[in-house]
């Protein structure tokens, strides 16, 4: 290796413990799948499905696509914030790429692709670790708060308050898990001469420099936009489907579906959706087979809307990353 060749990055590799991790998450997530198609008349499922406006299904795509890019710059301006510079069009196709795995492994499996890919495009593994553990932070944390804000709507449409009471839960354990994540550096000074310790600390100090720059307001912009999007596909879905319901019940429902799909119980949220959707409109008195037809068509839209992260299999094309 020459002295300018960047050092050789390790990929994700499949120990027996992800292996074993993998198989749990999808018997899982075929157990939910096998007991939802049990109770629901899968022949009405797909009557109803066959049923759906072609026109805003299409529309329902592009606007699923949107997701990716948003997500591409969103990581984007981490690693500015970072002090770090990368090509944006290089961050939303490994974004993509990670959009696509994660349809078919658990996400942290598409989170460690593209931050491979990108530390071998130049990034720094450090860096393109960083970055990426900061982009979900951040989406998480505005999870939190969206699934606080909207379960108001959730509460007065189904009348149960026991969604509120876990979305205040959830936001109070986030502020306290961004608190301890801001400090961490500065409490575990003396323990830095320990591996972990120093790079729990390091991740402490970049989320404090995120916080602190003027990156940060983009950063929760793309991340509302994110999940204003995903509520719009299920408007025009809902649409396509004839869902007796309107906007804000969606907005009131999408947010705890997105919230069971990022639980790492199952592989692309598969199963645990289906059931939740499947409580929360039947108690808003959409039939069960039009509620089982809207999530698993849902799912397929992500499938569908990830499926151009495989052009960057070809990321060698890519313009590298660099630094600033």
């Amino acid at each position: 290796m020459s002295a300018t060749e960047p050092a050789a990055v390790p990929t994700p590799r499949w120990s027996p413990r992800r292996l074993l991790s993998v198989v749990i998450k999808l018997a899982t997530a075929a157990g939910l799948l096998g007991y939802v198609f049990w109770r629901v008349d899968l022949r009405a499922v797909s009557r109803v499905m066959a049923t759906a406006d072609p026109s805003m299904l299409a529309l329902a795509v592009v606007l699923s696509c949107l997701s990716f890019p948003l997500g591409g710059i969103r990581w984007w301006c981490v690693v500015r914030a970072l002090g770090e510079t990368a090509a944006p069009r290089l961050l939303i196709g490994l974004f993509w790429l990670a959009g696509l795995v994660g349809q078919v492994l658990p996400n942290p499996m598409g989170d460690a692709v593209r931050i491979s890919v990108a530390a071998r495009l130049g990034l720094g593994l450090g860096v393109a670790f960083r970055s990426a553990f900061l982009e979900r932070v951040a989406m998480l944390a505005g999870l939190a708060i969206f699934f606080a804000a909207t379960q108001p709507l959730l509460r007065a449409r189904v009348g149960a308050a026991d969604p509120v009471w876990l979305a205040m839960t959830l936001l109070a354990l986030g502020a306290a898990g961004l608190a301890m994540l801001a400090s961490a550096d500065l409490l575990l000074r003396r323990l830095r001469r320990f591996r972990v310790i120093s790079a729990f600390a390091n991740l402490s100090g970049a989320f404090r420099r995120l916080v602190t720059s003027r990156w940060a307001l983009p950063v929760l912009v793309t991340m509302f936009l994110s999940y204003l999007n995903t509520v719009a596909v299920a408007i025009v879905l809902g649409t396509a489907l004839a869902l007796p319901l309107s906007a804000g019940d969606y907005l009131a429902v999408i947010p705890v579906a997105v919230l069971a799909t990022v639980l790492p119980v199952s592989i692309g949220g598969w199963g645990v959706r289906e059931g939740v959707m499947l409580a929360l409109f039947s108690a808003m008195g959409v039939p069960a087979a039009s509620a089982l037809a809207f999530s698993l068509m849902l799912g397929l839209l992500g499938i569908v809307a990830a499926l151009p992260g495989l052009l960057t299999l070809w990321h060698e094309r890519l313009p590298p990353a660099g630094r600033g």
